[in-house]
């Protein structure tokens, strides 16, 4: 697997060519496997620009994927949606102290703009390697009476496929002396980090 080794030897440090690369090699192990499934299981993903339901999830992502992320929303937003990003992810903050025993139901990702996901190009491996065959509603906290949940029918094998390109990631994250485990957050979290924005709550 030829990745853009582009390696910046500043501990912590993950340059956005690298993290990429390695999404372009996952995408394409995606495809394969969605293409593998068509053909010899009859088997489609659901998943279509506009639903979104899975966004209100929670979206685990790693430093280096949090630092591509922040370069690409710093170059490419603009001033007016830089600023309603940011005030996207104060309230997910608001919500997320506020959320233990509240019963109030997460937000969505900042990131989610009209049903649409505004970083499409840096979204995380997470995001990437979702699909799923059953209604994309499901994806979303929908619960059954009796407080059950009908969980979405995921395509595993894509995310099988997908697997080594993230382990790419977790190992150039060590390789710099982390605890990947340690080093991987919420996604809100790591945009007000690597943003410098205060999300804090106003006195």
């Amino acid at each position: 697997m030829a990745i853009v080794a582009d390696r910046d030897t500043r501990p912590g440090h993950w340059p956005e060519s690298f993290v990429r690369g390695v999404y372009a090699a996952l995408d394409a192990a995606a495809s394969r496997e969605l293409r593998r499934l068509a053909l010899e299981e009859g088997l489609s993903p659901s998943c279509h620009r506009g639903c979104g339901h899975c966004c209100g999830q929670h979206i685990l992502t790693s430093i280096a994927e949090a630092q591509a992320l922040a370069a690409f929303v710093r170059r490419e937003f603009s001033p007016h949606g830089m600023q309603d990003l940011q005030e996207r992810t104060r309230l997910w903050h608001t919500w997320d102290r506020c959320r233990e025993g509240s019963g109030v139901q997460s937000p969505d990702c900042p990131l989610l703009v009209a049903g649409a996901c505004s970083a499409y190009p840096m979204r995380p491996v997470i995001c990437r390697s979702h699909f799923v065959t059953s209604a994309p509603h499901l994806c979303g906290p929908q619960t059954l009476p009796g407080g059950q949940r009908r969980n979405p029918v995921a395509m595993a094998s894509v995310w099988q496929a997908t697997r080594p390109f993230a382990r790419l990631l977790q190992e150039r994250v060590e390789e710099a002396g982390m605890d990947f485990q340690r080093s991987t957050m919420l996604l809100p979290h790591w945009l007000a980090q690597e943003m410098e924005w205060d999300c804090t709550p106003a006195p």
